[in-house]
C-alpha cells in the first residue's frame, strides 16, 4: 500500500520514499523491505517462545508461551547480543516483536533466543535463525524484501539423567552346617561306633583289614603314611574290607590305620582306628647235598 510517499507492507515495514505511483505487486505477504539504500526506516520481525513439553516442535493447546526471555540480533556473527544490535523481551504470551534498524534490512543477520538456564532448544536446533533479504524488481526499483513472521522458537527443560541404579545385594550367606548338640536338653545321642581288626601273627600271603560297625558312612585305609583307599560301601555282611599284600612288605612290623566317618545321623565324629600288621622273615631252605 502507498501512503503519504511511503511503501508499507502489511503496515509493519515503511521503506523508501518513492514517488506516487501503483503499489508494488508480487511482494509476499507479511513481508518487509527496503526499495534501496537511501532513507530506509527499518523494519519488525514477530514470533512467539512456548514451552515445548512434549518436544514436537510445535505448540499444542496446553503449551503455554514464556514470558520475559530474550530474543535478539546477531549481525557480527559472534551469536552475543552486543551494543547496538536489537533485542526484545516476550510478552506475557511468549509473544515478541524484533525492531531491526534500517541499516540491516539490506543485509543477512541471524535472530537468536537467549536461553534460560536448565532449558534447551526444541526448533530450531540451533536456537537461531538465519535471515537473508531478497530482491524484487518494481517499477525500476530493486526492493530488498525480508519474510517478518513465523520466527517461532521451542524450548523444552533439560531432561534429567536417570537416578544410578541401586547396588546389587550382597551375596547370601554361606550355609551354615547342621549342628551337632554335644550335651543338654535336645542333644541327639551318639549311636555310631566301628572295630578295626587285623589278623595275627604273620600271614604267609596276604592280610585282610576289615572294619565293623553301625552308623559308617566310608572307611579310608592307610599303610603308614599313604593312603590306600576309601571304600563307601559295605560287603553283604557290613564290611568295609581291604586286602594286602604281605609279599610286597618288607619284613617286620607296619602300622596299618583306618579313619571310619559316621552318618549325620549317627551324630558321632570321625575316628582313627590304628592296628598293626606283621610280616616274618623267610627262612633260608639249606640246599640238598646228597
Amino acid at each position: 500500500m502507498f501512503r503519504g510517499g511511503i511503501w508499507s507492507f502489511l503496515g509493519v515495514c515503511t521503506l523508501l520514499t518513492l514517488a506516487a505511483g501503483p503499489a508494488h505487486a508480487g511482494v509476499p505477504s507479511g513481508s518487509c523491505g527496503t526499495a534501496n539504500v537511501e532513507s530506509v526506516s527499518g523494519c519488525t520481525v514477530n514470533g512467539a517462545v512456548f514451552a515445548d513439553l512434549n518436544r514436537d516442535g510445535q505448540q499444542g493447546a496446553d503449551e503455554q508461551g514464556i514470558a520475559g526471555w530474550t530474543v535478539f540480533g546477531d549481525f557480527n556473527g559472534n551469536a552475543q547480543p552486543d551494543p547496538g544490535e536489537p533485542s526484545a523481551l516476550t510478552g506475557p504470551g511468549g509473544g515478541y516483536a524484533l525492531a531491526v534498524p534500517a541499516a540491516f534490512v539490506t543485509s543477512p543477520f541471524d535472530i537468536y533466543l537467549r536461553l534460560q538456564q536448565g532449558w534447551e532448544c526444541v526448533a530450531p536446533a540451533s536456537c537461531s535463525y538465519h535471515e537473508q533479504p531478497f530482491l524484487i524488481e518494481r517499477s525500476g526499483h530493486t526492493v530488498p524484501v525480508l519474510d517478518r513472521l513465523g520466527r517461532d522458537f521451542a524450548a523444552s527443560p533439560i531432561p534429567s539423567p536417570p537416578p544410578p541404579l541401586p547396588p546389587p545385594p550382597p551375596p547370601p550367606p554361606p550355609a551354615a552346617a547342621p549342628s551337632r548338640p554335644a550335651s543338654g536338653v535336645g542333644a541327639r545321642r551318639s549311636t555310631g561306633r566301628a572295630s578295626f581288626r587285623t589278623p595275627r601273627g604273620c600271614p604267609a600271603r596276604r592280610v585282610r583289614l576289615v572294619v565293623r560297625g553301625r552308623g559308617v558312612a566310608n572307611v579310608s585305609f592307610y599303610l603308614g603314611k599313604r593312603k590306600l583307599i576309601t571304600i563307601i560301601r559295605p560287603d553283604s555282611r557290613g564290611r568295609f574290607k581291604r586286602t594286602i599284600k604281605t609279599s610286597k612288605l618288607k619284613a617286620g612290623v607296619h602300622r596299618v590305620r583306618a579313619r571310619v566317618t559316621f552318618t549325620w545321623a549317627s551324630a558321632t565324629a570321625s575316628k582313627m582306628l590304628t592296628a598293626r600288621i606283621q610280616r616274618c622273615a623267610t627262612r633260608a631252605t639249606p640246599k640238598f647235598t646228597g
